[in-house]
C-alpha cells in the first residue's frame, strides 16, 4: 500500500537521459529551481491514514480431533474460525456524497456523476465528471486507510486414512469453507478501493465473499509400495482433487451510478427483465428491439443457477461460483537401492503424469472461466429517474451480432488444461 511502503518524504528522484544539460553538482541545492510554483502539478492524489489505524489484528480459534476407528482407520476432524479485529478498509474521503436515489426496482444511490434526464451522450466525461464527484477538484482521490472489524472466515475437514499391511495407503477428505470481508485488498490502495464491487458505493461496501472464499473441495490420495528383490522398490499413487474453481461476480457495464468508476455496481437481478427500461439501438448493422432484448435477459438469467435463485435481489461480490473441476494426477516410482556402511544409498527414477485424466480423455480435467460477467450496460436515465439499459451483445461464428446467448460458462485452453509428462531422477543418501 502507498501509505504503508511510502511516505513522501524520505526519497525522492530526478531522471534525465541526457548528462550534457545536466551536470553532475555536489551541491543538491544547485537542482532547486527559482520558482518552485512553476513545477507544480494541476491535480494530485492523496494516500492518507486514519489517525486511529492499527495494524491488522484477527481472533483465531481452531479445534482439531484425531480418532482410531475400528479397522485401522483414522479419523481427523478439524474447524478453524477466524474473526477480523482490525482489518484494512479503504475510502475515498474526496469523493462526493450521494445526491439521489434511482426509481424503479433498482433503486440504489446515485452519485452527481449522473442524474435524472440524463441521455448517454449527456453524460458527464473528463473535467465536467471528475469536477462534479470530487469535494476538492484538484485532489484527484484521497485513498484513506481505516481499520474494520467486519469480515471473518472458517473452515471444517473431514479425513480418514488408513495404512495397510501390504504396502497400501488411502486417504480421503473434504473440506468446506467460507469467507467474507469489505474488500481484498491488493497491493495498491487506489486499486483495492476501484476494484471493490457494491451497490451503495465503494465508500459503503457490504460484508460479502472474499477473493479468497473457496467453498468446497475433495482430495484423495492412493499409493501402494512394494520392496522386492531386497535391493529394489516400486510404488504407484494417485492423487484426486475436486473444487470449485473460483467465484466471480455479475455487475453492470459502464458507469451506472455516476461515481466514477467503470464496471463496478452491482447487477441487479430483475423478477422479470420486463421490469427493466431498455432502450432499442443499432449495432453493427443489427437492431435489437426493446423485447428482444428482454426475452434474451430473461433466457440469460435462466441459464444461470446464481441468477435465478437471486430474482428480485442484487448479486453479491463474488457470489457466483464456477463449476466443480476434478482432476487426477498419477506418479511411478522405482527405486534401486543398496546399504553401504549400513546406511541406504537410494537410486530413484520418477514419472508423474499431471492432469492423468485429461490423457485418457481430453474432455476431462479441463477448467473453465466466465464467458460475460456484465450482461447489461448501463445507458442513460429517465426524466423520472429510472436507469436506461441495453442487453449485451455476441458475434457469431458467422459474423452476425446477436444478443447476448444463454450460458456463461466456457473451457479453457491453457497448458494447464492438459496432461503433462515429467520425469526426474536422483540419487538419495543419508
Amino acid at each position: 500500500s502507498n501509505q504503508i511502503g511510502n511516505n513522501g518524504v524520505l526519497t525522492g528522484f530526478i531522471e534525465e537521459d541526457g548528462t550534457t544539460n545536466f551536470p553532475f553538482r555536489p551541491d543538491p541545492t544547485s537542482f532547486l529551481p527559482d520558482d518552485p510554483s512553476i513545477f507544480l502539478p494541476s491535480t494530485f492524489e492523496l494516500a492518507t491514514t486514519d489517525p486511529d489505524f492499527k495494524f491488522p489484528q484477527i481472533w483465531r480459534s481452531n479445534i482439531a480431533v484425531d480418532q482410531q476407528l475400528p479397522g485401522g482407520l483414522v479419523a481427523t476432524v478439524e474447524f478453524i474460525y477466524n474473526k477480523n479485529v482490525n482489518a484494512i478498509q479503504y475510502i475515498n474521503g474526496n469523493l462526493e456524497s450521494a445526491s439521489g436515489t434511482f426509481a424503479g426496482p433498482d433503486n440504489r444511490p446515485y452519485f452527481p456523476g449522473v442524474a435524472p434526464g440524463q441521455t448517454p451522450s449527456g453524460r458527464l466525461s473528463g473535467l465536467t465528471l471528475n469536477n462534479a464527484i470530487r469535494i476538492n477538484d484538484d485532489i484527484v482521490n484521497n485513498i484513506v486507510l481505516k481499520n474494520t472489524d467486519e469480515g471473518y472466515s472458517y473452515s471444517l475437514t473431514f479425513q480418514l486414512e488408513k495404512t495397510f499391511s501390504n504396502g497400501f495407503f488411502a486417504r480421503l477428505a473434504y473440506n468446506f469453507g467460507k469467507a467474507k470481508d469489505l474488500l481484498s485488498a491488493g497491493s495498491i490502495a487506489a486499486g483495492s478501493f476501484t476494484g471493490i464491487d457494491a451497490v451503495r458505493g465503494n465508500n459503503n461496501p457490504d460484508l460479502a465473499f472474499s477473493n479468497n472464499d473457496q467453498r468446497h473441495r475433495i482430495i484423495g490420495a492412493f499409493s501402494y509400495r512394494k520392496e522386492y528383490l531386497k535391493h529394489a522398490a516400486t510404488e504407484i499413487s494417485l492423487f484426486y482433487s475436486a473444487f470449485n474453481q473460483g467465484n466471480y461476480t455479475y455487475v453492470y457495464g459502464g458507469d451506472l451510478n455516476g461515481d466514477g468508476i467503470q464496471g463496478n455496481d452491482l447487477l441487479y437481478i430483475p423478477n422479470d427483465a420486463s421490469e427493466l427500461t431498455f432502450e432499442e439501438f443499432t449495432q453493427s448493422g443489427q437492431t435489437f428491439t426493446v423485447q428482444q432484448q428482454v426475452n434474451a435477459y430473461n433466457a440469460f438469467i435462466n441459464s444461470d443457477p446464481y441468477l435465478r435463485d437471486r430474482r428480485g435481489q442484487y448479486a453479491e461480490r463474488n457470489g457466483a461460483l464456477l463449476p466443480w473441476r476434478s482432476t487426477v494426477d498419477l506418479t511411478f516410482i522405482q527405486e534401486f537401492f543398496v546399504d553401504v556402511k549400513g546406511k541406504r544409498n537410494t537410486l530413484q527414477f520418477r514419472m508423474d503424469i499431471l492432469n492423468f485424466g485429461n490423457m485418457i480423455n481430453r474432455e476431462w480435467g479441463v477448467s473453465q472461466s466466465t464467458i460475460q460477467t456484465s450482461p447489461v450496460q448501463a445507458q442513460g436515465v429517465t426524466a423520472e429517474g429510472v436507469p436506461v439499459f441495453r442487453m449485451a451483445t455476441n458475434v457469431t461464428s458467422s459474423g452476425i451480432r446477436v444478443p447476448l446467448t444463454p450460458g456463461n460458462v466456457q473451457y479453457n485452453a491453457s497448458v494447464n488444461d492438459v496432461w503433462q509428462l515429467q520425469f526426474g531422477f536422483r540419487y538419495i543418501f543419508n
